[in-house]
C-alpha cells in the first residue's frame, strides 16, 4: 500500500479551494452585471405602454392600437420613453371610438420592472 504525505493532500486541497473559488467569483460576476448592462427598445417602450393603456379601457378585448410606424417613441434615456400613439376601442354603449394616448415608460433594470407616468389617454 503506498503512502499519502501530508504536503501532498495539504497542496491538493489548497489548490480545489482556490479553483472553487475563482469558479465561483466569476459566477457571481458575471450575473451582477448582467442586469445593469441591459438595454430596452423602442419596441419593448410600446409593448408596455399598450398593456397599460388597455388595462384603463372599458373594453380592453376590442382595443386595436394604432401601427408601429405611427406610433412615436423617444427615448429619453437608457431606461425611459416616450410614447404617443392612438386606440380604437368599444365605449361602455358598445360604439367603437379612437382616443390618443400619451404616456412615459420607465424600465428598471435591477428589478425587472416597467411603470408609467404621466399616462393621458383622450
Amino acid at each position: 500500500m503506498k503512502k499519502v504525505s501530508k504536503k501532498g493532500c495539504l497542496g491538493m486541497f489548497l489548490f480545489m479551494f482556490f479553483f472553487i473559488l475563482v469558479i465561483s467569483l466569476s459566477i457571481k460576476e458575471g450575473c451582477s452585471g448582467s442586469n445593469e448592462e441591459r438595454e430596452y427598445t423602442k419596441m419593448q417602450a410600446l409593448i408596455a405602454s399598450q398593456n397599460f393603456v388597455e388595462a384603463r379601457l372599458t373594453s380592453p378585448s376590442s382595443a386595436q392600437f394604432s401601427y408601429d410606424y405611427e406610433n412615436k417613441v423617444q427615448k429619453i434615456n437608457d431606461t425611459t420613453f416616450r410614447v404617443v400613439g392612438w386606440v380604437d376601442s368599444q365605449n361602455r354603449f358598445g360604439a367603437m371610438v379612437r382616443s390618443n394616448y400619451t404616456c412615459t415608460i420607465i424600465f428598471y433594470s435591477k428589478t425587472e420592472k416597467v411603470s408609467y407616468n404621466n399616462l393621458t389617454i383622450n
